[in-house]
């Protein structure tokens, strides 16, 4: 199945998109057109399902490449272990979870992704990743549990280096109740702070928050 939502964003020329995993290994692999980069890869991961995760989130990337006139030549990991476009400076991010993958992509300036089935066990884990007042925001809402655990999920990603606490340093705004919005978000590490934009969308039963710089 091809993605079933692809979007670009005029502002900053972000693109991003979703993919809904219902095809075999196989059918995935001959869709990308695997390279050696990516093959060398896909040979370490071990389960068939993170393999088709794998690749579907490459196909996001080499579909979404095609607005910008680019080829996708696969993406290698720094250092860092985040995901660099092979041959190319765009910046990229991606995630997965269960059925889905999804990714961004954006031609100047760092971004990141996180998608999460909607599911009633944070519940019970919102007192060590929210604070008060963010908790107060959720009450018992799931879905809104689930986007703010996304969200910090997210700011962790594009954060550049350690050390960071999802609770005492990554923090969410209160967002309109609806099924797709803007966030605020923040990095708060001793006097220094980074302000986000963070896009959030409800989809068939997941959440799934990516900054827009």
């Amino acid at each position: 199945m091809p993605l079933v939502e692809k979007k670009y964003f005029s502002r900053s020329n972000l693109g991003w998109g979703l993919w809904h995993i219902t095809e075999s290994l196989s059918q995935l692999v001959e869709a990308l057109e695997i390279n050696d980069v990516d093959a060398s890869y896909l040979d370490r991961v071990g389960h068939e399902k993170k393999k088709k995760e794998f690749v579907a989130g490459r196909l996001v990337l080499k579909e979404l490449l095609r607005y910008y006139g680019m080829a996708y030549k696969g993406v290698v990991k720094e250092s860092d272990l985040k995901p660099t476009l092979v041959g190319s400076r765009y910046q990229i991010s991606l995630s997965h979870s269960h059925d889905y993958a999804t990714a961004v992509v954006d031609p100047e300036n760092k971004t990141a992704i996180d998608i999460e089935l909607v599911s009633h066990k944070l519940i019970k884990l919102a007192p060590k990743f929210l604070t008060d007042e963010e908790q107060a925001f959720c009450q018992s809402d799931i879905e809104k549990l689930t986007l703010l655990w996304c969200a910090k999920e997210t700011l962790y990603k594009i954060y550049p280096g350690r050390g960071i606490h999802v609770k005492e340093n990554l923090f969410v705004r209160a967002f309109p109740n609806e099924k797709e919005g803007l966030m605020g978000a923040e990095i708060v590490l001793g006097s220094q702070k980074w302000l986000y934009q963070m896009h959030y969308l409800i989809r068939d039963g997941y959440a799934l928050t990516f900054i827009e710089a």
